[in-house]
This record gives structure tokens, C-alpha cells and sequence, in this order.
């Protein structure tokens, strides 16, 4: 329906704009595959602004002046504000997810989350500790899963184009492995469903009531 042919490489990123996204490294990442001749497009889907955080117009415009200075108009496509369907349509139909936040990956991050559980491969930054991030703390058996380099991620470092140009071409190339690390995104989804959620809080709760006998 957007008239994107199967052989052009679809890119997404998902979320609002602000300083701590790093879209200039993907923008500059993406500028690096077009440059070696290949047919890409990166979609940037949903509302680029919200009200939480002031910082999003001023990213917004650096954005869309960093696009032009480029000449990158034909390769970056808009959605602007979609119905949850909308974004789920986009998330499918793209080949891999771009999200590389300057402060580290993180499940805090609802962006992140969407992409993992369309099953949809995903190149992000390492997590801010790669001792367990911000999900390790709590009783053992709380935490959810760690991503992990490709297995249910392609992780690379933050402001760094090259590597983040890389890390998507090395997804774009090959089939297989951006079919296990879709089956690793979808499996490591499924630690943030109720059930699991669930599961986690008990072995938290007796955890502690343990420690209390003892």
C-alpha cells in the first residue's frame, strides 16, 4: 500500500523524538547504506512530538535539518500519528527494527518492547550494564531475560554510525539470521506478558518471604 517494493530494504524506527533516541546516529548509519548503492528506506513511525518531553521539538527539527542537508527525502518516510493497528502494519512490514537509544537499551523502553514482540529482528545499543541492565535487579528468578548479541538482538554501541550501519547490513544480508533473532525477539516477549509477569512477582515474593524466615 505504501508502494515499497519487496527489494527495498525497510528500516523502522518507532517513538518519538528526543536527545536520547540517537536518530542522527541512524540517520547518518542509513546515509552509509545508501551510499554503498543499496535500495533502502527508513520509516519513522508514529507522532514525532509529544508533551513529556521538551526536548522532542528541538531533536525533531535537528532531525528533519540533518534529512535535508543529506538529501535523504526520498529515503526517509513519515507515518505521523497512527492507530495501533497502524503501527503494528508498519512494524510488520518492515525487515528490521533501528532503535538506538544514546543511554543503552532498556525494557522501559515501550518502542523496543513493540518491536520484540512483532517478532521483528532489532538492532539497538547495549544495555546500560551488561551485567543485567535495569531488569537484573530483585530475587534471583525475578528478572526477565537479558538480550544478548545475536540472539534476540543485534547490540551495538551508542553514537556509533558505522557500527549501527553494520550491524542492520548484517541483517539485511542474511535470511537465517534475521530469522532467529525474530524468533528470539518473539520468545523474549513473551517474559513481558501477564503470566510472566506473574510468575516473576511470586518467585520475588517468596524469595523474600524465605529470607525472612531464615
Amino acid at each position: 500500500q505504501a508502494g515499497i517494493g519487496d527489494d527495498t530494504a525497510l528500516v523502522a524506527f518507532f517513538g518519538m523524538l528526543n536527545e536520547s533516541k540517537g536518530a542522527g546516529t541512524l540517520l547518518r548509519a542509513v546515509d552509509a547504506l545508501a551510499g554503498l548503492g543499496r535500495d533502502v528506506r527508513l520509516v519513522m513511525i508514529g507522532s514525532s512530538l509529544g508533551a513529556s518531553d521538551p526536548t522532542n521539538r528541538a531533536g525533531l527539527a535537528a532531525f528533519e535539518s540533518e534529512v535535508e542537508r543529506r538529501s535523504l527525502g526520498r529515503i526517509v518516510r513519515w507515518t505521523g500519528h497512527l492507530p495501533a493497528s497502524g503501527v503494528s502494519a508498519w512494524l510488520r512490514a518492515a525487515d528490521v527494527a533501528a532503535l538506538p537509544y544514546r543511554d543503552g537499551a532498556s525494557y522501559r523502553r515501550g518502542s523496543l518492547l513493540a518491536a520484540l514482540e512483532h517478532g521483528l529482528p532489532v538492532v539497538t545499543t547495549r544495555p546500560a550494564s551488561e551485567a543485567g541492565g535495569d531488569a537484573a535487579s530483585g530475587a534471583a528468578g525475578a528478572a526477565p531475560p537479558e538480550l544478548e548479541d545475536g540472539v534476540n538482538a543485534r547490540l551495538v554501541p551508542p553514537d556509533d554510525p558505522s557500527a549501527l550501519a553494520a550491524a542492520l547490513a548484517s541483517v539485511l544480508d542474511d535470511r537465517g539470521l534475521a530469522e532467529r533473532l525474530g524468533l528470539g525477539a518473539r520468545a523474549l516477549s513473551r517474559a513481558f506478558g501477564w503470566p510472566e509477569i506473574a510468575a516473576r512477582h511470586v518467585a520475588l515474593y517468596e524469595s523474600l518471604m524465605a529470607e525472612d524466615r531464615s
